[in-house]
């Protein structure tokens, strides 16, 4: 048994309202909560939020709400273990038990079932205390640079002169969903856990955090369908 939680705070900064701003004609974070639905492999979706307004909307594209998130858990520094931590606790206050949670981002309207369902049948093996999705970095951070005293410097000086295809792919969290065991969330971190993957093709990963990713994300929104 497994239940969905989707985190999703008000008072957000950089795009006001980012969790309920309308992307291609619904609440962002509606894509995520039917997805997850569409899945059918959740108990429960619920959405952890302190806002009201965001759990009427939660509400009215079908997921749960086991009550308002205090404030204190719904700041921007607040990171998102502690909050599925809260979240689970409460699930054990109200006698629900469930083996394993999964976290969705609030804001990854490219979000597919399939992957949910791969990485449902993946935690299950038992091998890992989380699967999280991931995705390419197509340019290699080896090969970074930075600025001192207005001149160019090798952020790894060791990978100054190595061809591309040397250095190892790297990827980053895919900003869609993350498997845990329920002992998992409320002991580790994904980071340091034995965590296994779903990786998301570079076409439906699109990170958001100002509104630049926002445009981006309708970009290629538009191009996959």
């Amino acid at each position: 048994m497994i239940v969905a939680i989707i985190p999703a705070r008000s008072g957000s900064k950089r795009i006001i309202n980012k969790n309920i701003k309308l992307f291609k004609g619904k609440p962002i974070i509606a894509w995520s909560i039917e997805e997850a639905l569409k899945s059918k492999i959740f108990s429960k979706v619920l959405v952890s939020t302190d806002s009201i307004k965001i759990a009427r909307i939660a509400k009215k594209y079908g997921a749960e709400i086991l009550g308002l998130r205090p404030k204190n858990l719904s700041g921007p520094k607040t990171p998102l273990n502690e909050v599925m931590k809260y979240e689970i606790k409460k699930m054990k206050k109200k006698k629900f038990n469930y083996k394993y949670y999964c976290l969705i981002y609030a804001t990854a309207p490219m979000i597919e079932k399939g992957d949910l369902i791969q990485g449902y049948k993946k935690i299950q093996k038992n091998k890992f205390d989380f699967v999280l999705s991931i995705s390419k970095i197509n340019t290699n951070i080896l090969r970074s640079l930075y600025i001192k005293d207005s001149y160019i410097k090798p952020f790894f000086k060791k990978n100054t002169f190595k061809n591309t295809q040397d250095l190892k792919q790297l990827y980053c969290d895919g900003a869609q969903f993350c498997f845990g065991k329920d002992i998992s969330w409320m002991k580790k971190h994904p980071f340091i856990s034995k965590t296994g993957f779903i990786t998301i093709p570079s076409y439906r990963f699109q990170d958001i955090d100002n509104i630049e990713d926002f445009i981006m994300a309708a970009k290629l929104f538009k191009k996959r369908n």
